[in-house]
């Protein structure tokens, strides 16, 4: 099952749902075509307890932002970024699956983000442009960091949660990725070393059957949220 922080309540349905999701007012106005993907039956890799987590939709940036955001501004529309929808994984009380949910080994699985691209994100005809790819994966980290301080009981707003400004990305293509696709990036948290905090994520297909790109970033801590 999901929790969804919009009303508090759970649903639980198949992996491509045709249900009405409700926008972020409660008004239910955020219904979208049936191929959007419900985290709450997430596969399960036959070594994780269902039980033991669920995912829990983030909340767009404020109105205020919305304008001027990269993604969430002038992208976000018909043909271009049609849908983004990203979860935070939330581990129960029980809960100890540690990086059990991420697909390797070594690396902790933080949030997901499903998203819908449109048909004006081209380069070459008929494939989305690897720019758009790189700012997805970019904007998806910075979520994913985000899901790492809700974990914990934080938030941007917190004096004691640092900004964090990204000082590398990298990103390998490996298969093209053809408009109107819909795709998940899963983010992972590899490591924090001091002010260093290190993400990888993968943009794959919702049944993870083909695997569009991965990226890496190195994240640093801010010393001041007053440097911005």
């Amino acid at each position: 099952k999901i929790q969804n922080n919009i009303d508090n309540t759970t649903t639980s349905c198949s992996p491509i749902s045709s249900s009405a999701v409700l926008d972020y007012d409660g008004s239910g106005d955020n219904e979208i075509e049936s191929n959007e993907l419900d985290p709450s039956q997430e596969f399960n890799n036959g070594n994780i307890h269902p039980f033991s987590y669920y995912y829990e939709r983030m909340k767009e940036p404020p109105r205020s932002m919305i304008e001027s955001h990269a993604v969430f501004g002038p992208l976000k529309k018909k043909g271009g970024i049609e849908r983004y929808n990203v979860y935070r994984v939330v581990k129960t009380k029980e809960s100890n699956i540690g990086t059990t949910i991420s697909k390797s080994s070594d690396k902790e699985e933080v949030a997901i983000a499903d998203i819908r691209f449109g048909n004006n994100l081209n380069g070459h005809d008929g494939i989305v442009h690897g720019g758009i790819i790189s700012l997805m994966f970019d904007d998806a980290f910075g979520w994913g960091y985000e899901a790492m301080g809700a974990s914990i009981g934080k938030s941007m707003s917190n004096d004691d949660f640092p900004i964090v400004v990204t000082a590398n990305l990298s990103v390998n293509f490996r298969s093209p990725l053809p408009a109107e696709s819909d795709v998940v990036i899963r983010v992972y948290h590899d490591k924090t070393e001091e002010r260093k905090v290190y993400v990888s994520a993968r943009m794959e297909n919702h049944d993870g059957t083909i695997l569009y790109s991965e990226a890496s970033a190195l994240f640093i801590k801010l010393k001041s949220k007053n440097i911005l």
